[in-house]
């Protein structure tokens, strides 16, 4: 109990603090964090836009204020996909990858694929939420554009972590912390003014550009794929020793045992 709720359970580890910090600053230039950071801050940008007009285009749509608290439904109905895509389907479809294209070994690039669904459910989302915000249409067209860029949105956010950790398993914190913090840099940059850019673009306008930049970056997805294993060889080093002595007796966890097979 003592270890589980103290707020420092252990003794300061500045030699590993340092090392992660380190690995931090040297993974943020690995080409498939640099495109996992833009891929995630493209889909955190809409999802940010659709938040901050649904709102006004739920209003505009002749929903009474009091009700546009179901703009909160779409995001109960994306969980269950995301759950669907980014688990059981993902896991089937990179499994099934592995025996026909690896062999029966498991590379992180068998993850990309499940990407290309997702995607097509983000841009469809902007174009549906953006026409049906413009020309006022009825309110469940609007929560079917919000409950399309979710899903997307959301699963892409997954699937890549999966994918950014098991390309390096051996510093997953470090590239979990590049991606994860830059993409919300970047995403604030590029959504912050939504509402301003909706009233003087039009929202078909503007979802519309964000759906081609969501077509832009997904067109990133082939060449990790296909060169993904070669860039990793050449950017992650080696495994340390104390990974490579737990998987040979057996004791090391998932991560290490992919370390091994990875590099």
């Amino acid at each position: 109990m003592k270890t589980n709720v103290a707020i420092i359970p252990a003794m300061w580890e500045w030699k590993q603090a340092g090392r992660s910090i380190i690995c931090c600053i040297k993974s943020t230039v690995f080409p498939a964090v640099v495109w996992a950071i833009l891929i995630n801050s493209g889909f955190m940008t809409v999802l940010s836009a659709t938040g901050q007009t649904i709102s006004f285009a739920l209003l505009a749509a002749g929903v009474p204020f009091k009700l546009t608290g179901l703009s909160t439904i779409p995001a109960v109905l994306a969980n269950a996909v995301v759950w669907a895509l980014g688990g059981p389907v993902a896991d089937k479809t990179s499994l099934y990858l592995a025996r026909v294209l690896g062999k029966g070994r498991r590379e992180a690039e068998y993850v990309l694929p499940n990407l290309v669904l997702p995607v097509l459910l983000g841009i469809a989302g902007c174009l549906v939420f953006g026409h049906a915000a413009q020309a006022k249409l009825h309110w469940s067209i609007l929560l079917l554009g919000n409950f399309l860029t979710l899903s997307g949105c959301l699963t892409t956010a997954s699937l890549v972590n999966t994918f950014v950790i098991e390309s390096y398993p051996q510093m997953a914190g470090p590239v979990l912390i590049n991606v994860s913090s830059l993409r919300i840099m970047l995403s604030f940059a590029t959504a912050s003014h939504a509402t301003v850019w909706t009233q003087k673009l039009s929202p078909m306008r503007l979802m519309g550009a964000y759906a081609g930049m969501l077509g832009v970056l997904s067109l990133g997805i082939p060449g990790p794929f296909v060169y993904g294993k070669k860039l990793r060889m050449l950017t992650s080093g080696s495994v340390n020793k104390v990974n490579l002595g737990d998987a040979e007796r057996g004791l090391g966890s998932a991560e290490s045992g992919r370390a091994v097979g990875t590099v």
